[in-house]
């Protein structure tokens, strides 16, 4: 579905690689956490994913990403958003339309499709990440969490292959990030290829397939959520605080005490095996 070889990217106004010799791919139906350090090149690679890199953001690009065997450098970013739609961190950075039905249209409707064909697209979308409620609310008024699925939905209704999402939980508390997540997962059973950046692991731990770290604009892991996140020592040296479960886990484990749980619900209840024994 994605595929990038030997990608490297240099802002105009730096001397330092953003992205060096990044080679990766993606498959349909994945769901991928994109973890890393501030700075370290995570929103850079989203931005090669759909063209805008090396399109519209000034630098120096080399490599090639391919969008379901088209090359991005060849492709227009209109072209590119119906495959790869991506969801910025702030929604107020792309919400520009008062009311959300005329939002989540915004898209179909600039792709050709006919007013019957664009409100279809709309009330699938809304639907999906249910907030077919809010279709007539005015998006001024609307909670963060609220803002972030109209956000969501306004990609989905250009049905893209690809949903990729740059900290599309930062300014939620949980229960919206759970939302968000759990619409997240639903779309991949689906097959659409999810990819996150995301500064809460508990939820990659939770619902990604695979966890990809960048260090200085290189990929430095590449494997599943437990092989990752079981490297508390590696992660730390980068900055990056994995889930609350690994670290007690970790902690246990140089203890002499060896457990298998990856998540809060798999700790109670093996501690509490442990202990009854």
């Amino acid at each position: 579905m994605l595929s990038l070889k030997d990608v490297s990217f240099v802002y105009t106004d730096s001397n330092v690689n953003a992205l060096e010799d990044v080679s990766l791919d993606f498959s349909k139906g994945e769901f991928i956490g994109l973890i890393g350090g501030t700075g370290h090149g995570k929103t850079t690679l989203l931005l090669c994913l759909n063209g805008l890199i090396p399109h519209f953001v000034k630098g120096t690009f080399s490599g090639s990403v391919l969008v379901d065997g088209v090359n991005t450098r060849g492709s227009s970013v209109s072209s590119l958003a119906p495959k790869v739609g991506l969801v910025f961190q702030n929604p107020d950075d792309q919400i520009f339309s008062l009311e959300v039905r005329d939002e989540v249209g915004f898209g179909p409707r600039n792709l050709g499709f006919s007013d019957k064909e664009v409100s279809e697209k709309v009330e699938e979308a809304l639907s999906l990440v249910g907030i077919t409620h809010l279709a007539d609310s005015d998006t001024s008024n609307l909670s963060a969490g609220q803002k972030q699925l109209v956000c969501i939905a306004s990609v989905l209704a250009m049905e893209p292959a690809v949903l990729v999402l740059d900290e599309p939980t930062a300014e939620l508390d949980f229960k919206s990030s759970e939302k968000v997540y759990h619409v997240l997962n639903s779309l991949r059973d689906q097959g659409t290829t999810v990819i996150v950046v995301e500064h809460k692991m508990n939820f990659l731990s939770e619902y990604a397939d695979r966890i990809i770290v960048l260090n200085n604009g290189r990929v430095f892991m590449d494997d599943t959520p437990d092989k990752v996140f079981s490297s508390v020592d590696k992660l730390s040296e980068l900055g990056i605080s994995p889930p609350s479960v690994y670290k007690l886990r970790d902690g246990l484990k140089k203890e002499g005490v060896v457990f298998s749980f990856s998540s809060v619900d798999e700790a109670i209840k093996q501690l509490s095996a442990r202990l009854n024994k």
